[in-house]
């Protein structure tokens, strides 16, 4: 959430994900490009930036065993499928 939904703040939290197996292809977590500064007030820029058409495609990253994902608190971001058919656990 946003500490001043009147203005952008800089980044004051921080998620940390670091996958205890390759995540490739099948599922991850995918995140919404630039959406940190859409979050202070969500449904209106959401809106505004789809107008605009500056809304960015959600990217879903390959990640090897031990490699470390930082990523702003405010950032869109879900888990999809895992399609895999295996366990996918991530130290957070």
């Amino acid at each position: 959430a946003h500490l001043d939904p009147s203005r952008h703040a800089p980044c004051h939290c921080l998620n940390v994900f670091v996958p205890l197996v390759d995540v490739s292809a099948g599922g991850g977590t995918e995140f919404r490009p630039g959406s940190h500064f859409l979050t202070r007030d969500l449904k209106r820029q959401l809106l505004l930036a789809k107008a605009r058409k500056t809304l960015r495609p959600p990217v879903t990253p390959s990640l090897a065993l031990g490699d470390c994902l930082l990523f702003d608190y405010r950032t869109l971001h879900r888990g999809t499928k895992n399609t895999t058919g295996q366990p996918r656990p991530v130290f957070v």
